[in-house]
């Protein structure tokens, strides 16, 4: 996938962004979020970057046994993550 952004940088911000707005937390939780979906996809952070600016949200996570779903929030709750 070819990041269309000036840079790669710009989009990982955009995307911490709205991990961070979605989430609740900090930009060094998002970005640890970002680091470890990108892993767990086997896709570069940047990559991952795009599908969370074009999903509002990080993918879903990959079917491996033992593996908890991703947090919905870092801190607290909100009535916009559902049950």
């Amino acid at each position: 996938m070819t990041v269309p952004w000036s840079d790669a940088a710009s989009v990982v911000e955009v995307a911490q962004g709205i991990l961070m707005e979605r989430r609740g937390c900090a930009p060094d939780e998002a970005f640890g979020l970002l680091r470890d979906a990108a892993r767990a996809h086997d896709m570069s952070v940047s990559d991952l970057a795009e599908c969370v600016v074009a999903d509002r949200d990080l993918p879903r996570r990959p079917a491996h046994p033992g593996l908890p779903p991703w947090p919905r929030r870092v801190h607290g709750t909100s009535s916009r993550d559902g049950p």
